[in-house]
C-alpha cells in the first residue's frame, strides 16, 4: 500500500481518541432526573456524540422552555467530573506520540466545548497544534471549521487527513477536501460509514501509521 503524503492529521475526539459517552449518559440522567424526568432516549443520546450539540438530546426529552437551563447544568455538571469516566482508547497515546514524532501537525476536530476538550487532553497529557472545538462549529458535517484549523496550521486540505469514527466526521473532511479515514469500533456503524465512501477505512486508531 502506498504511504500518504501528509503534513497534517485532524482528530475527531469522541469515539476515535475517547470514550466519554458513560460520563455524558451520566450527567444526562442527573439533569433529567431534577425535572422528574426518569427516562430519556439513551440510543439517541448514544447516537447524537460527536454529530449534534448536547442540546439535542434535551430538545428531544424535556419542554422548550426547560432546554437552555438543561444544557447549562449539564455543562457545569460535565466540566466537575469530566475526566471521572473518561476512557483513552487503545493505541491512541501511542499513535499520536507517533506521529508528531515524525513531524506531523496534529490537531483535534470536536464538538466537545473547548475548555472541556482541553482538560480532556490535558489529562491523558495529549500534545495538539491546534483545536476547532463546539462553540465555533455550527454543523460538524458541512466541514467549514476544518478550512479554520487548516489555516492555522498553515496547511492544505491536499495535505491533510481527517480522522473520525462517524459519519459527520467524513462528510465534514469530504466537503473540506481533506483525506477521509473512517476508523471502526467507535460510535458510528460500519453501514454508516462506508456507505459514505471514505478513502480508508480502519480496525482502530493504531492501524493509522500503517497507510502514514
Amino acid at each position: 500500500m502506498d504511504k500518504l503524503d501528509l503534513d497534517s492529521i485532524v482528530f475527531d475526539l469522541d469515539g476515535t481518541l475517547i470514550d466519554s459517552a458513560k460520563g455524558i449518559h451520566r450527567c444526562v440522567r442527573e439533569v433529567l432526573a431534577r425535572r422528574g424526568y426518569r427516562s430519556f432516549d439513551e440510543e439517541f443520546l448514544t447516537r447524537s456524540i460527536g454529530v449534534h450539540p448536547i442540546d439535542a438530546i434535551f430538545q428531544k426529552t424535556v419542554k422548550k422552555s426547560e432546554v437552555e437551563d438543561c444544557v447549562k447544568e449539564f455543562k457545569q455538571r460535565y466540566a466537575e467530573t469530566l475526566t471521572k469516566d473518561v476512557i483513552l482508547l487503545n493505541g491512541a497515546n501511542e499513535t499520536l506520540d507517533a506521529l508528531i514524532k515524525d513531524g506531523y501537525k496534529v490537531a483535534v476536530y470536536t464538538l466537545k466545548m473547548r475548555n472541556h476538550a482541553l482538560k480532556v487532553l490535558n489529562h491523558f497529557s495529549i500534545k495538539i497544534d491546534g483545536i476547532v472545538a463546539g462553540e465555533e462549529i455550527e454543523d460538524k458535517s458541512s466541514g467549514k471549521g476544518l478550512q479554520e484549523l487548516l489555516h492555522s496550521l498553515n496547511s492544505k486540505a491536499s495535505r491533510s487527513a481527517i480522522v473520525g469514527d462517524q459519519w459527520s466526521d467524513i462528510s465534514a473532511g469530504k466537503n473540506a477536501g481533506m483525506t477521509t479515514i473512517a476508523v471502526l469500533g467507535g460510535l458510528g456503524s460500519f453501514e454508516e460509514l462506508n456507505k459514505l465512501g471514505p478513502d480508508y477505512l480502519i480496525g482502530s486508531v493504531s492501524d493509522l501509521t500503517k497507510i502514514l
